[in-house]
């Protein structure tokens, strides 16, 4: 992940998503708010603690944990071929998903 001062504008964010990667020069909060849409993340809440502002270009890949058979019958490959979502995170972004409960969650 590096700093993007070249694409500053906000009008100017480019993300973009797929199963297994997220790849774009956006703001950090576009990020958090791509992962809480992935499976990997089981529906949970991402919460921006890194206190980075502006515009970063990051391409982040890795396995994701639901892997389907492949379409000539044989079968995906499996978790150990690449990196967990978390894993992916914090080698190739160097920021880390931590888990936690917010005051006032149950």
């Amino acid at each position: 992940m590096r700093s993007d001062p070249g694409k500053a504008d906000p009008t100017k964010r480019r993300i973009a998503v797929n199963p297994s990667m997220i790849r774009g020069s956006a703001l950090i909060h576009d990020l958090t708010d791509s992962l809480e849409n992935g499976p990997d993340i089981g529906g949970r809440e991402v919460i921006d603690k890194t206190g980075l502002t502006g515009t970063y270009y990051f391409s982040l890949k890795w396995t994701p944990l639901q892997t389907a058979t492949a379409p000539s019958g044989g079968t995906a490959p499996s978790v150990d071929e690449g990196a967990s979502l978390f894993t992916a995170i914090e080698e190739q972004l160097g920021l880390k998903l931590v888990s936690a409960k917010e005051p006032g969650q149950a």
